[in-house]
Formats: structure tokens, C-alpha cells, sequence
């Protein structure tokens, strides 16, 4: 989010269409209490929102909370996969829908929503996200644990593009 906030041009890595899921921390601990007081058992797939939801819909909706001039780049996953980048270490929160992950996105979580389980709007959780994200110095906003370092970023764009632009 602090990346989309930061505004340029952007990497996104696979495609528009590709299905994404996640989960806001507040809502799933809402949702254990909730479970626990009520006396209720059982294995749920609690990953969110409530409604299906695309990587393009994912990064225009953070784009949407804040002032920034941005533009996306969506690069292809072998692209990345055969640059040496890896999805949930270098390439953070995605996985490519395929092999194990064909349906990755595409949980159910039916059962868990029969239960109680609430999902916050992706824009209270963008703006939630980026107002925490400020309130911590510059040293730890600079040494984010995933996701690629801006050079990374402009390296991989720089060769993607050119790739482009050959075919």
C-alpha cells in the first residue's frame, strides 16, 4: 500500500483477472472472539473479502485512498519467475493461479461467513494500513520485510518493457 501511495509507475506482477484473497488481521481476531464467546467449533477458510476480487481491483482500490499519480505495470509471472523473483518472498502477498494455485483466490469461505465473519472495505483497510505506516519512523518504513526494493522494481520494469517492445 505505502508502494501505491508512493505513486510512479509500478510493478504489478501477473495478470488483471488474476483472483486474490486476504484477510484484515481486526476482522479475523473479531471473528475468533466472536467464535470463542459463542461456543463454536470448526475449521473455516477465513480468507477474504466477502465478494470476489481481482489483483486489478486490489491495486486500483488502494490507488483510490490516496493523492498520488500512479501508473500500473502489469508484468507477466514466468517473466518474474525466470528473472529469479519468487511469489510470497520477493514478490509478496500473490500467488500465480496455477499448479497448486489454479484456484488460489477462489477459497471458500461460505461457511465462515454463515458463522459471522465480517470483512472490512478494502478502502478503510488501505487508509487503516497507510495512516499506521506513517506513524513509524523513516528507518522502519524504509526496511520493509517483503516485497521488491525500488530499484528491483525499475530493473524488472525496465526489462519487461524492452521484452515488450521486441515482440
Amino acid at each position: 500500500m505505502d508502494r501505491i501511495d508512493d505513486g510512479g509507475d509500478i510493478l504489478v506482477q501477473g495478470e488483471m483477472t488474476d483472483p486474490i484473497q486476504f484477510v484484515d488481521v481486526r476482522d479475523l481476531a473479531e471473528f475468533y472472539v466472536h467464535l470463542i464467546e459463542n461456543s463454536v467449533t470448526g475449521i473455516y477458510n477465513t480468507e477474504g473479502p466477502g465478494s470476489a476480487l481481482n489483483t486489478a481491483g486490489l491495486v486500483y482500490g488502494i490507488k483510490a485512498v490516496t493523492s498520488t499519480p500512479s501508473d500500473f505495470h502489469w508484468v507477466d509471472w514466468d517473466f518474474l519467475l525466470d528473472k529469479g523473483e519468487t511469489p510470497q518472498g520477493s514478490l509478496a502477498f500473490w500467488q500465480p493461479p496455477r499448479g497448486r494455485y489454479l484456484n488460489y483466490g477462489l477459497m471458500d469461505n461460505s461457511r465462515a461467513i454463515a458463522k459471522g465473519l465480517t470483512f472490512r472495505p478494502l478502502a478503510v483497510i488501505a487508509r487503516d494500513t497507510l495512516d499506521w505506516h506513517r506513524t513509524r519512523s523513516q528507518a522502519e518504513q524504509a526496511e520493509l520485510r517483503a516485497g521488491l526494493s525500488r530499484a528491483r522494481e525499475a530493473e524488472l520494469m525496465t526489462m519487461w518493457l524492452s521484452a515488450k517492445q521486441a515482440i
